[in-house]
């Protein structure tokens, strides 16, 4: 299903230091990749009707195969690809376990918001990007 895929991968390059990767001097998450569908995270998104950060922690569930869910209020049209955190630390680095997406566009409830599960078609992507870089 086109939603179990509804993610994409930006490859950043310094063109004054080839090869630099941009998570030095910047920080970044790392990819988490099979971690199955119940973690306890931390989400962050910007929703359509509020200047500030809309920030929640809660467990991801199974919604269906490919498919997980999170419960929190609040997470509106405009979140879209808010990550899912694991392990986020107050350096901001975690890994990126999911991003709010797929189903439904997302949700259709302030308080359902979903995520594709990040498998084997996310490294394969998540590969072709580092490759263009």
């Amino acid at each position: 299903m086109a939603s179990d895929l509804d993610f994409a991968f930006l490859t950043v390059v310094d063109p004054g230091h080839p090869g630099r990767r941009i998570e030095r001097v910047t920080g970044g998450l790392r990819l988490g990749i099979g971690r199955g569908y119940a973690q306890w995270m931390r989400l962050i998104g910007y929703n359509d009707a509020a200047d500030d950060p809309v920030k929640c922690e809660s467990r991801s569930h199974r919604f269906r195969v490919g498919q997980m869910v999170f419960f929190c209020r609040d997470f509106r049209n405009g979140t879209s690809g808010g990550p899912w955190i694991l392990g986020f630390t107050s350096r901001g680095a975690g890994t990126l376990f999911g991003v709010i997406g797929g189903y439904q566009q997302g949700g259709r409830y302030d308080w359902a918001s979903y995520s594709p599960v990040f498998g084997s078609a996310t490294l394969a992507l998540y590969r072709q990007a580092e490759v263009i870089a």
